[in-house]
């Protein structure tokens, strides 16, 4: 035995063997996780995948993944998320892994849902979207960022600046796929006009779950080297960037703007009327979904009870009044994904409560108790 073992070459994933998938508690998770490819060609500035994996992806062979969905359909497993930074990293290799989930799912009656990460240039491959359907992908994580090309162009993500993005955005939806995003505030381009910027986009494009995180320097990404050596950079401060903060220093507005303008872009987009707005907005294009999942008649009949206690009841008649409105009526078949997007809207809703107002409050209490201590502490004095 030695103290600390530590890699120093690159790991072959055709050397992965079939995780021991049985020693969780299946039942318990919503789904599952596996994965195909590690590495991405691209080379955002903010991003370490590239440092820690590479550029050139790595792949599992079509018998490994063969295998652990094997493993999953024996265990009841009908969700599985394939975590790749990047499942088309190489577009021939996803090809080929389409191509034969496709046949896998066939020979097995589709029980897979799948859902993975990817990059927008998924938008402009027409063959591999059409792909990505027949192997019933039902979503896609994509890095979007930002709506601002000029903040696109200034973190070296030049993949996102090749088509329009609410055009590839509203193609993707074309095909049936979901679409989640990653968005970044706090580039050196953006301002304090950058939250309407967002707010304005992630509306259009009827992203529901628009996971926004304000600018985070990570070590050792080439973001974080060039903020070190400008001196913008507070190791004081928080590395999550699903937090009221950031150890990155925004260079075209005040660090207290860019905290409460992130908090206020949030509650805009959490509010009732915007999730319905972005519902519409999504089925306008997304009119074909796959497949939501195979639930029972009970199964769903306790989601929508449970929705409808926890989600719409305590929301009022202002909730009702734009649930209803999101419905479209004439479309039945999507419901399904309408009270899907309710149910992620209001779990964001009730995070960003949970978490982002309270640690705001907690900070403004903070700051309070300690002028009113200096005030007490000084007052012998003034007087």
């Amino acid at each position: 035995p030695k103290k600390l073992y530590h890699e120093t070459g690159t790991v072959h994933l055709k050397d992965s063997p079939t995780p021991r998938f049985d020693l969780l508690k299946l039942d318990k998770y919503q789904g599952a996780s596996l994965q195909f490819s590690r590495g991405c060609p691209f080379q955002c500035e903010f991003c370490d995948i590239i440092v820690m994996f590479g550029r050139v992806p790595r792949t599992k062979t079509m018998e490994q993944v063969g295998r652990e969905l094997d493993v999953l359909r024996a265990n009841g497993v009908r969700n599985a998320f394939f975590v790749d930074d990047n499942l088309i990293g190489n577009k021939r290799q996803a090809k080929d892994l389409m191509v034969f989930l496709k046949s896998y799912q066939q020979e097995h009656n589709y029980k897979f849902c799948f859902g993975t990460e990817a990059s927008l240039n998924l938008a402009q491959d027409e063959e591999l979207l059409q792909l990505f359907r027949e192997a019933n992908f039902q979503w896609v994580f994509i890095g979007i960022e930002s709506p601002d090309e000029a903040s696109l162009r200034e973190s070296k993500k030049f993949q996102n600046t090749r088509q329009d993005i609410l055009a590839s955005i509203r193609n993707i939806y074309s095909h049936g796929i979901e679409i989640s995003a990653g968005m970044i505030i706090g580039f050196d381009n953006d301002t304090t006009e950058t939250f309407e910027k967002q707010y304005q986009f992630i509306t259009a494009s009827g992203i529901q779950a628009a996971m926004i995180g304000l600018l985070t320097a990570i070590p050792k990404t080439p973001l974080y080297n060039r903020l070190k050596k400008e001196g913008r950079l507070s190791p004081e401060r928080v590395q999550d960037n699903c937090k009221l903060g950031t150890n990155v220093m925004p260079k075209q507005m005040d660090y207290a703007e860019m905290v409460s303008g992130y908090k206020a872009l949030h509650e805009r987009l959490l509010k009732h009327s915007n999730i319905a707005d972005r519902i519409i907005n999504k089925t306008r294009y997304l009119t074909n979904p796959l497949n939501l999942g195979d639930y029972s008649l009970k199964d769903r009949l306790s989601l929508l009870w449970r929705f409808w206690v926890n989600g719409i009841m305590p929301g009022g008649a202002t909730a009702l009044f734009h649930f209803v409105r999101s419905i479209p009526f004439t479309r039945p078949k999507l419901v399904a994904l309408v009270v899907q997007d309710w149910i992620v809207g209001l779990s964001m809703r009730d995070y960003v409560k949970r978490h982002f107002v309270s640690e705001f409050e907690k900070s403004n209490q903070l700051i309070y108790d300690y002028s009113k201590s200096i005030e007490e502490t000084f007052q012998p004095y003034l007087e």
